[in-house]
């Protein structure tokens, strides 16, 4: 059972198209997020965050950062992916070259290169209150320019509307024996629940 909720105050500039985090979504701060952010990242988080998505199990799986660190200088990734597992996951599918396929395929299909381009302004658009300035998916300057699949997934699985990160989610079921969750907190197909989990 989950701790009880505790809220603590994120002080994320607030404008129309940023003020609202996803209805129905998590959000804010439980007892424990912090040290389970930090255990998954390996390291503290960057500024501002409140989790935006999680597993089954209540872990975090999808956090959401300030536009700008403490300092004033500008954070282009909204939406950033914190399990282990899929994090793991995803670097494989971009070593084994899914960036270049994925590009090659968003060429060959219109449409779909057209949802990209409109979910990369959703994006830059609730990340900078409406005044876009630093790009688009993980501050990509180009629609079809994919930098970091990880930030895509992160998009999809908090907002559903990232073509590319949909594809990766789907690369992610092909693999159902390498991930325990993939955004919906599904057990790894031996029955187990990854390490990520037990907190």
């Amino acid at each position: 059972m989950r701790s009880r909720e505790v809220r603590r105050e994120v002080s994320f500039a607030r404008t129309d198209a940023s003020s609202v985090l996803g209805a129905g979504k998590e959000t804010g701060l439980a007892a424990g997020d912090c040290e389970t952010i930090e255990r998954q990242l390996g390291r503290p988080p960057r500024g501002r965050v409140e989790v935006e998505r999680r597993c089954a199990r209540g872990a975090p799986i999808v956090i959401r950062t300030a536009p700008q660190l403490e300092d004033g200088a500008p954070f282009p990734t909204l939406f950033w992916l914190t399990c282990p597992l899929m994090v793991k996951e995803v670097s494989r599918q971009e070593d084994a070259g899914a960036i270049a396929e994925i590009g090659k395929r968003l060429l060959r299909e219109p449409a779909c290169l057209e949802r990209l381009a409109e979910a990369a302004r959703e994006y830059a658009l609730e990340r900078d209150g409406g005044k876009p300035r630093l790009g688009g998916v993980a501050g990509s300057g180009r629609a079809e320019g994919i930098k970091c699949l990880h930030a895509h997934l992160a998009h999809y699985l908090a907002r559903g509307t990232n073509p590319v990160g949909r594809m990766v989610h789907e690369k992610l079921h092909e693999r159902g024996d390498a991930t325990c969750g993939t955004g919906a907190g599904e057990m790894r197909r031996d029955g187990e629940i990854c390490e990520s989990c037990r907190f």
